[in-house]
């Protein structure tokens, strides 16, 4: 007995330290940040998420991007109005919506559909069906519109020579001397259909909240590098309501889609001045990315899912030759995309680095001079611009600006430097954390140690 007791008063520490471990490692990442902006001023917030912050994505409200979302839509008194990809894994945001239509809320919605009318996110079908008919639409008769075109698309390129064998090329100048790169394969591409691929919610008609991160584990939730902004300005909600109702009232979205008043400067106060673009009606990249590029005169810093648009690429190499710093944090699999122009602009003196975050680098930001940035839902390449369902903001306010600045330089200065030299794999040893987050991040079928890249 005696021996009993002695063999207890020593398991029983060792097994209360042993489920006080396992306890902390369960729940060692579900930790919930606050709502607080990382920069804040009288008509805009800013919640930056950030990829080194957490090793998986999470399947609940985490980020304080997440959380103020979820306050708004709790808060919420006359209307939820919004425009998104879809919603997956994230149900706290669902539920949320659907009490805030329970006590009166007015919540209406548009998202993606493909030719099957179907969303790829996984809860998308059932927030549609608990809101009820005609409360969530999508842009299905659009993408039927577009598969129709497919044919004739086909056609045109079958006309021009490309399915026997002869290559497409771009050209650019750099340093006086013109240059032609290929830049498609043999083949010709399928054609383009345009997504709802916006990102924002319109909250009582004078809140919106929006950015470049989609309402997902990996996206809202905390895995993948993203960007929010939320403007405490009912003439910016309106904006945005102009292009909502578009869509929701008149189901016109892609192409079909009216030139709307956005793109005006709206000052808000004599630190503030705000564009707001919606693709593809109102031409962001001629009427407002350009102009600002154009008007550098220190640096342009670039955070960029995709960068495939061959436009701004010469825009960035003229810039970057009259002296201007340009710099360039690219995601592994947007360099892994054939149509890539990183190489381009590394071939011009740009410095770019591909990511080796777990997640992805899913911005589509610049900032210029500490005067203005930008931030929204469209990647800088061409379908974005010409076909998908996009929103950008150019924001003119020193404060933020700079905060911006600061978190590109957090990010730059964590990649190391054989990233300026490497093309990262999206999946792999390289890529910290890819192996075993649960996720196929280069979207090969295979993910964590299934992946060969992870043998």
């Amino acid at each position: 007995m005696n021996n009993f007791k002695k063999i207890s008063l020593v398991l029983l520490p060792l097994l209360v330290l042993l489920f006080s471990i396992l306890f902390f490692l369960n729940n060692a990442d579900k930790s919930t940040e606050e709502p607080v902006p990382n920069v804040s001023t009288e008509f805009i917030d800013l919640y930056f998420i950030n990829p080194i912050k957490y090793k998986k994505p999470a399947k609940y409200c985490r980020t304080s991007a997440c959380q103020v979302l979820l306050k708004e839509i709790n808060n919420a008194q006359e209307s939820i109005y919004f425009a998104i990809y879809g919603i997956s894994n994230q149900p706290e945001i669902f539920k949320a919506l659907i009490n805030a239509q329970k006590r009166g809320v007015e919540v209406k919605g548009v998202t993606d559909a493909d030719k099957y009318n179907k969303n790829m996110y996984s809860d998308t079908e059932n927030l549609i069906s608990i809101l009820g008919k005609g409360r969530i639409k999508t842009d299905f008769l659009t993408t039927k519109r577009l598969e129709s075109l497919k044919e004739q698309y086909l056609a045109s390129k079958k006309r021009k020579g490309i399915f026997k064998g002869n290559p497409e090329y771009s050209k650019y100048i750099i340093e006086g001397k013109e240059i032609s790169i290929k830049t498609v394969s043999k083949e010709p591409l399928p054609i383009q259909e345009g997504i709802m691929h916006n990102k924002y919610f319109i909250l009582d008609k004078d809140k919106v909240w929006t950015g470049s991160t989609n309402i997902s584990s990996s996206g809202i939730g905390g895995y993948n590098s993203n960007v929010v902004a939320v403007f405490k300005s009912k003439k910016i909600a309106d904006l945005y309501l102009q292009d909502f109702n578009q869509m929701y009232d008149s189901e016109l979205f892609s192409k079909w889609k009216h030139p709307s008043f956005a793109n005006e400067k709206v000052k808000l106060n004599d630190d503030t001045v705000v564009s707001v673009y919606f693709c593809p009606q109102d031409k962001p990249l001629y009427k407002g990315i350009k102009p600002i590029i154009d008007s550098a005169k220190e640096y342009i810093y670039i955070m960029a899912f995709y960068f495939t648009d061959r436009y701004m690429t010469q825009y960035l190499i003229n810039t970057k030759e009259r002296g201007v710093d340009v710099k360039l944090i690219l995601d592994a699999n947007g360099a892994a995309n054939y149509y890539s122009k990183h190489h381009i602009l590394k071939r011009a003196g740009i410095e770019v680095k591909v990511e080796n975050f777990g997640g992805k680098m899913h911005m589509k930001s610049m900032v210029i001079d500490d005067e203005v940035f930008v931030l929204g839902s469209m990647n800088f390449t061409k379908t974005a611009r010409t076909k998908n369902n996009e929103n950008i903001n150019i924001i003119w306010n020193k404060k933020e600006a700079k905060a911006f600045k600061g978190h590109f330089v957090y990010l730059w200065e964590k990649l190391p430097k054989k990233c300026l030299y490497e093309d990262i794999k999206p999946e792999g040893f390289e890529s910290i954390g890819s192996c075993d987050d649960g996720i196929d991040n280069d979207h090969d079928g295979y993910f964590d140690k299934k992946d060969y890249d992870c043998q």
